[in-house]
């Protein structure tokens, strides 16, 4: 048994010698099979260093790098528009600019308008009430701006924005003052109707509208003031229809236009104010015509009138403006005349002249303007009336007068300017009444629904 175990035991030595040997040399041969392929061990082809064939360095197309999308560019901060390019505040909407002609033959657009209300018009602005209350008339605290016609009396505005009214009521036939509104910075009225521009520039009317001279719209009288435009500066009533100058020198006219006296290339009537023509000053309504003075001292006249109105012949009516005289300051329309007060002081006047409304001395009508006075600072004309203030004070009136305040009383018609008082600072006629403003602030009114001459205020 013992000699059988020692067999044993070597046998098993050996062979655990043997099998790490075996496993080597199956290895070898196997490797030595595949030599040459590289599969098991591949030699790792060391892709050489990017030196030789630099792998086009992947020529990125040089320069061409995906067109940066040129950076954005860095959005140039668009010079922020300096304040929107702060329209230089002069430039205002070339639209209306009308390059301040030497005023065109034919004063340009006269597409109807209604007067922009600069920013959208709250409605109505806040209604213009009629004065309710009694106040008495008092000159001693305030100034009287402006004197102008009222049906069988006159209105006066004070510098304060009051308006008055004297003259007779209905069923009165004495004559009293009635304040009718405040807050007021113009006026004009025909007798019949009344138009008053309030300090917000908002333009009023109320009265007798049957043509459309009211402006608000409408054939329809009105009790009431009733709202017409904005930004209004300037107004003058005619026999039936309407002059205004907005706060740009803008002109509007409406009403009656059966001669053409609104100036817009027609004679279609206008119940709302319409555009005529651009940089105007001054205007003035007669019964059928209408005078607009310039910026620049031309005077245009359109409607029917003896004369410039009609290019020199008579009862031709005019439907757009034309140029009538240069270098003019102040104008003023009686019914059917022209009185225009020249840069040199002279006083010229045209049109009809059956009363001696023009104080040439005559009674002849004159289609072209002639010299009436010197030394002139203040004219009105109404009806076929006129008035005159020299530089010294003097008043003179002529045409169809009743009354004179030194107490004369014409039994004809004024064919030349008549002296009637001095130290007179303002005027206004109304139909065959006269109402003055003496340089010491007294009123005084005469004619012939008024009588003898009288102080007022």
């Amino acid at each position: 048994m013992h000699s059988l175990r020692r067999p044993l035991r070597a046998a098993l030595i050996a062979l655990t010698l043997f099998i790490p040997f075996a496993s080597a040399a199956m290895r070898e041969a196997r490797a030595s099979q595949y030599k040459g392929i590289g599969v098991l061990t591949p030699t790792p082809q060391i892709t050489p260093a990017p030196q030789s064939t630099p792998t086009p360095a992947v020529t990125r197309p040089a320069a061409s790098p995906t067109p940066k999308p040129t950076a954005k560019p860095a959005r140039k901060p668009t010079a922020k528009p300096q304040a929107k390019t702060a329209r230089p505040k002069s430039t205002p909407k070339p639209a209306r600019k009308t390059a301040k002609p030497s005023v065109p033959d034919t004063p340009g657009p006269t597409a109807r308008i209604t007067p922009k209300p600069t920013a959208k018009p709250a409605a109505n602005p806040t209604p213009m009430p009629s004065f309710q209350g009694t106040v008495k008339f008092d000159l001693s605290r305030t100034r009287v701006r402006q004197i102008v016609p009222a049906a069988n009396g006159f209105y006066v505005l004070n510098d304060d924005g009051a308006l008055w009214r004297y003259g007779t009521a209905k069923g009165s036939a004495s004559s009293k003052w009635t304040r009718v509104a405040g807050n007021v910075l113009e006026v004009a009225s025909s007798g019949s109707s009344l138009l008053a521009i309030r300090k917000d520039d908002t333009l009023w009317a109320w009265g007798k509208n049957d043509r459309g001279q009211l402006g608000d719209g409408s054939a329809t009288d009105r009790t009431e003031p009733v709202f017409v435009m904005r930004n209004a500066r300037h107004i003058s009533i005619g026999g039936s229809h309407t002059l205004a100058i907005d706060t740009n020198g803008t002109a509007y006219a409406w009403g009656a236009n059966d001669h053409g006296q609104l100036g817009i290339n027609s004679t279609k009537a206008r119940t709302k104010p319409t555009r005529i023509m651009a940089e105007v000053s001054s205007v003035s309504a007669g019964d059928a015509f209408s005078a607009i003075l310039a910026k620049n001292g031309v005077l245009w006249t359109c409607g029917r009138l003896v004369g410039k109105v009609a290019n020199g012949t008579a009862d031709i009516d005019q439907h757009v403006p034309i140029a009538s005289m240069k270098k003019v300051r102040a104008v003023s329309a009686g019914s059917e005349h022209i009185l225009a007060l020249l840069d040199d002081a002279t006083l010229w006047a045209w049109g009809k002249n059956d009363c001696g409304q023009l104080g040439d001395g005559t009674r002849e009508d004159r289609g072209e303007p002639v010299e009436v006075l010197q030394n002139v600072v203040f004219i009105s004309a109404r009806g076929d009336h006129s008035f005159a203030i020299l530089k010294d004070g003097t008043l003179l009136e002529w045409g169809r007068i009743r009354y004179a305040l030194n107490g004369s009383t014409p039994s004809n018609d004024s064919m030349e300017p008549l002296q009637v008082a001095d130290n007179v600072k303002m005027a206004a006629l109304s139909g065959g009444d006269s109402m003055v403003l003496n340089e010491d602030g007294s009123l005084w009114v005469w004619g012939s629904a008024m009588g003898k001459p009288k102080r007022v205020g």
